[in-house]
């Protein structure tokens, strides 16, 4: 993530929404805590939708936004 923000020189959301160049992986998680993937079947989806927080930090991680709901079953 620390790549990201130098290379791409921009910050990432951190505490009391405020923007940091220094984020921490538990930061990271406290984005992510109470997301909910429901799974029907074979399909799978978010409870509601990615924060814009949250998908900061995915872009910063270089992960696709569906990552969570889209499993390669490799």
């Amino acid at each position: 993530m620390r790549q990201y923000i130098y290379e791409s020189e921009t910050t990432l959301p951190g505490w009391d929404k405020k923007r940091t160049k220094r984020p921490t992986s538990f930061m990271m998680l406290t984005k992510f805590m109470g997301m909910m993937i429901i799974k029907i079947g074979t399909k799978r989806v978010l409870s509601k939708a990615l924060s814009s927080d949250q998908k900061e930090y995915l872009l910063a991680l270089k992960l696709n936004f569906d990552i969570f709901v889209n499993v390669d079953k490799t």
